[in-house]
């Protein structure tokens, strides 16, 4: 499933406090209105170890509807000149959130890349956690930039928030 992003950073508001992606409506073919979401904070990692490690995430915003059924769907997306590779890495439990403060809490204990090769897993990749509503409508995203680089043999990666 391909995602189309129109980029929002924050007009109006708090440019400091607001990164993030929200999908234009319909480009999904289900009916839903974007969410405005504020990042207020972001953990991710951990950086400086293999691209393979276990990953965690947490993630404290703000949204401005209630959401009923809502989860997070996280994923690594590594573009190439000839492809793209998608690795699903799982999503949270759904829940109902409230317009406020809100978190999210995202661990896998292996990203796969198996049958990627060294050069394609090199180029700067996405983790994407997207926000995605009860009837199955991607509301909005939040994207971290993840390069890889090579340490001897191991490739090791650094994740780098978009609140820094």
């Amino acid at each position: 499933m391909e995602a189309k992003y129109a980029e929002s950073k924050g007009e109006g508001k708090d440019e400091g406090a607001y990164m993030w992606d929200k999908l234009s409506e319909g480009d999904k073919g289900v009916e839903s209105d974007p969410v405005d979401l504020a990042l207020e904070e972001l953990d991710v990692g951990p950086s400086g170890v293999p691209v393979s490690d276990p990953l965690e995430l947490e993630m404290l915003y703000t949204i401005a509807r209630p959401l009923c059924g809502a989860f997070w769907r996280v994923k690594y997306t590594v573009d190439t000149v000839h492809a793209r590779h998608v690795i699903e890495l799982g999503e949270t439990p759904a829940e109902d959130l409230s317009i406020g403060a809100n978190s999210m809490h995202f661990r896998v204990g292996r990203v796969s890349v198996e049958g990627l090769e060294t050069g394609e897993l090199t180029n700067a990749g996405i983790l994407a956690a997207e926000l995605v509503d009860g009837g199955g409508a991607e509301l909005a995203a939040v994207n971290m930039v993840v390069q890889v680089h090579r340490r001897g043999e191991e490739l090791i990666r650094n994740i780098y928030s978009p609140l820094e």
